[in-house]
């Protein structure tokens, strides 16, 4: 079974942000917290694996790098799920990552960015 949680636009720091600790911490958090908290409210059960895949749809066809996604916010995104028990650990021998993807709009539309999180259970419960 696959889960989609729809995160709200949140800022997030890319790995060469020369932003202060706290402010990278704040960013890291309100990820980490946003996806336990919609993990518990879809009711996603605990499993022993899980594939994850994170898709960012911007609101404007700037040209966006999707490495810094990784440490930017899929890896709060994976500490929200261990925080939910989606998950035991975020090690690879609990779950499988696919690359961010950055979906291009097709023309330039009003509004935050909309992330989605794709949640798919594998291997059975935890």
């Amino acid at each position: 079974m696959t889960w989609v949680l729809e995160l709200p636009d949140q800022d997030f720091v890319t790995p060469n942000s020369r932003k202060h600790w706290a402010v990278r911490a704040e960013c890291a958090r309100a990820w980490r917290d946003t996806t336990s908290l919609l993990a518990r409210a879809e009711k996603i059960p605990p499993h022993a694996h899980v594939h994850v895949a994170l898709e960012m749809h911007p609101r404007d066809r700037r040209r966006r790098d999707a490495d810094n996604l990784v440490s930017g916010v899929l890896k709060h995104v994976l500490d929200g799920l261990v925080d939910a028990a989606v998950i035991p650990d975020d090690t690879p021998e609990h779950v499988t990552s696919a690359m961010p993807t950055i979906v291009t709009p097709g023309r330039t539309r009003k509004g935050p960015h909309v992330w989605f999180v794709y949640v798919s259970g594998i291997g059975g419960d935890a």
